[in-house]
């Protein structure tokens, strides 16, 4: 098994990062939307992350195979509601999301990724400057 690098760390928190965003995002889009259906109703997305180490661990020796993260369907966060549209009345369902909760995980997952992003740019910026001591030798 090969150990987790400090860049492949980053890379890694990069793209779980943004997978959190776009998450979040999709969320948000459904907030306002309502379907006939419920099996037309486009559930919230949650996303899942396991054994993602600290850098503690990468340096310990992690293993890369260890760390796994998925995007999945959250089909328990769907509401049905009563409407009444004149002397008919339906049921309509929706993703059952809410605001507060989806604009803190946003908040969250957009200062991790900016993070991350900055982490990586020390780190490059880091690896210049020793080549150029090296090249000065």
């Amino acid at each position: 098994m090969e150990n987790l690098s400090p860049v492949q760390l980053m890379s890694l928190s990069i793209g779980i990062e943004q997978n959190q965003l776009e998450a979040v995002t999709k969320n948000l889009s459904l907030i306002n939307q309502s379907f006939d259906s419920k099996l037309a109703v486009e559930t919230p997305k949650e996303v899942t992350v396991n054994n993602f180490p600290s850098i503690y661990d990468v340096i310990g020796g992690k293993s890369a195979n260890e760390v796994t993260f998925d995007v999945d369907d959250d089909t328990s966060k769907i509401k049905k509601s009563l409407v009444f549209d004149g002397d008919r009345t339906a049921f309509k369902y929706s993703a059952d999301i809410k605001i507060e909760e989806e604009m803190i995980r946003l908040g969250e997952a957009t200062k991790a990724y900016e993070a991350s992003i900055r982490l990586f740019n020390i780190s490059k910026e880091m690896s210049g400057k020793a080549i150029q001591i090296g090249s000065k030798r």
